[in-house]
């Protein structure tokens, strides 16, 4: 992937008069842009550089311990509830038993569907519907 860095570096050497654009959605993407010139300019022709600053990632301890439980706990036969960011104003209110008072959760002007509506103010608005999941496939 080149950098903006990568491209000034280029541009004392390179005689490109015009780039050729492109159409259509990602026409404004700097990355497409990039692209662009290291094709016009020609891949092999870049030379390779050292970075200024030089970093280490690494897994953070706490990720990792998340990870390990969250594999022995679907061993156990638990299931990891998902919870959709948007949801319904009686998943968000009445199946909670809360007040509604109009200004604590956000509300979609125009929503898709009638399960999101709303957005979610705490993450136990997935518990009922996944608990309903559950119990149909256990009485059946």
């Amino acid at each position: 992937m080149f950098e903006w860095h990568d491209l000034y570096d280029l541009a004392p050497t390179a005689d490109i008069a015009q780039i050729p654009g492109r159409s259509g959605s990602n026409s404004r993407n700097d990355d497409v842009l990039l692209q662009d010139v290291a094709i016009a300019y020609g891949y092999n022709n870049v030379g390779l550089s050292v970075p200024a600053t030089v970093t280490v990632g690494k897994e953070l301890p706490l990720n990792q311990l998340v990870e390990l439980l969250r594999v022995e706990c679907a061993m156990c036969g638990f299931t990891e509830i998902l919870t959709w960011a948007l949801c319904s104003r009686s998943e968000n209110f009445e199946y909670l038993r809360r007040q509604d008072d109009g200004n604590t959760a956000v509300s979609i002007g125009n929503p898709a569907t009638a399960e999101f509506e709303v957005c979610r103010t705490s993450l136990l608005q997935g518990m009922p519907p996944a608990l309903a999941i559950l119990l149909l496939k256990l009485c059946t």
